[in-house]
């Protein structure tokens, strides 16, 4: 959602990536209110400010929208069905259950990159293990982020 603060000789400010999918779809938001040439805030009427502060508004909030935006979440179930359910419906070795908010929040405050990163790759944690995508590794990793985003929205 909103990334690193972006650093290069004109550009200082906030960005927000607006699609979860891609790392190239990052618009600057700053931009829209300051003057980065001569280093000062823009002079715009207040309709002018007005309209891009919503315009900032609609951009956070595209970038705040749930799982189900940019995942397919039916799919997603599929793979939990053949694949994830032998851990998470359980709690085998300490994985977190399905709907456990308490054993997800932290998890989900993470964020779905690092989330999906750690289920792709495999990952040990303090009190359990994930094998990389699952044990599974004929899945593609486009199936491992429905999969994770399945999970994330049942356990909110």
């Amino acid at each position: 959602p909103i990334t690193n603060l972006l650093e290069d000789e004109k550009t200082f400010g906030i960005a927000v990536r607006l699609n979860e999918g891609s790392r190239n779809d990052v618009l600057d938001i700053s931009k829209l209110l300051v003057d980065f040439e001569n280093n000062q805030p823009l002079i715009i009427s207040g309709i002018q400010f007005m309209s891009r502060f919503f315009l900032v508004i609609v951009l956070l909030a595209l970038s705040f929208s749930d799982a189900r935006a940019a995942y397919d979440l039916n799919s997603g179930k599929a793979v939990y069905d053949k694949a994830c359910i032998v851990c998470h419906k359980t709690g085998m070795g300490g994985t977190p259950k399905l709907g456990d908010k308490a054993a997800w929040t932290p998890r989900i405050a993470q964020g779905m990159d690092l989330l999906i990163s750690k289920s792709i790759k495999g990952f040990q944690g303090k009190t359990g293990l994930m094998p990389a995508k699952g044990g599974n590794l004929e899945l593609t990793d486009a199936q491992i982020g429905n999969s994770v985003a399945y999970i994330v929205e049942h356990s909110k």
